[in-house]
């Protein structure tokens, strides 16, 4: 494996690890701290000035400009694959 392609992969192990060795502890985790940990190992970072329509979609319709909003970073960064892009736009 590439150094560049290890770099951008050990955010989503650290990621992977802390969420399997939480739940092999008994731990339960809620969206929030999944984002929280996501967030920390690099995988999502806040977009500056927050929620922008022109440029976000918001799936859910109560975004308002402004408010927090994530993007995917390090090795999620880009677009999804073709199935789960298909997956998205069809929710």
């Amino acid at each position: 494996m590439s150094d560049q392609n290890q770099s951008s992969t050990t955010g989503l192990v650290a990621f992977a690890r802390e969420i399997i060795r939480g739940a092999w502890e008994g731990d339960s985790f809620d969206g929030a701290e999944i984002q929280e940990i996501a967030e920390k190992h690099g995988l999502i970072v806040k977009e500056p000035g927050g929620f922008d329509p022109a440029k976000h979609k918001d799936r859910y319709g109560d975004a308002e400009p402004g408010d927090e909003w994530y993007a995917l970073a390090g090795p999620l960064a880009g677009d999804f694959p073709q199935p789960l892009a298909h997956m998205e736009q069809s929710k």
